[in-house]
């Protein structure tokens, strides 16, 4: 979190990686290890010199709306995968119809396009749910 906000700002004013380790006294490796998030554990004394390098405080290295990382993987149906899923709420609606025609009490028309929209709703969810969560992580990168 620190070393993507640290880059972020860094990007924002401009500035590149060894002129902005320059301005703070730091090696330029250093600082490239800091925003790569392989030093996790920066000392305040550092974190100092490099805000004083990017005139901003410490406290906006620690503030999470500049963290890049935020970013989360949205997964997406195609139209193909959401006629599938239409399909198989039709299907679970007609198999529900005929054990509801059974009873007295059958459902009205309006009542069938509620619980079809309901089921194929929960269809969706579950779907975009897994993908989210089965999606390697080389591919979770949100294209911008």
């Amino acid at each position: 979190m620190i070393g993507n906000n640290i880059k972020k700002i860094r990007l924002t004013n401009k500035l590149g990686l060894n002129e902005t380790a320059r301005k703070a006294g730091i090696s330029a490796g250093y600082l490239s290890s800091l925003e790569r998030g392989e030093k996790k554990n920066p000392s305040m004394d550092s974190l100092q010199k490099i805000a004083d390098a990017l005139n901003v405080s410490v406290n906006e290295f620690f503030d999470e709306k500049n963290d890049t990382d935020g970013d989360e993987f949205t997964p997406t149906l195609s139209v193909k995968e959401q006629e599938k899923l239409d399909k198989q709420a039709q299907d679970i609606v007609n198999n529900l119809s005929i054990s509801l025609s059974k009873n007295k009490n059958s459902l009205e028309d309006e009542d069938y396009k509620i619980l079809e929209a309901s089921i194929n709703s929960a269809l969706q969810s579950l779907t975009l749910k897994n993908r989210k969560k089965y999606t390697p992580k080389k591919y979770r990168k949100n294209k911008k």
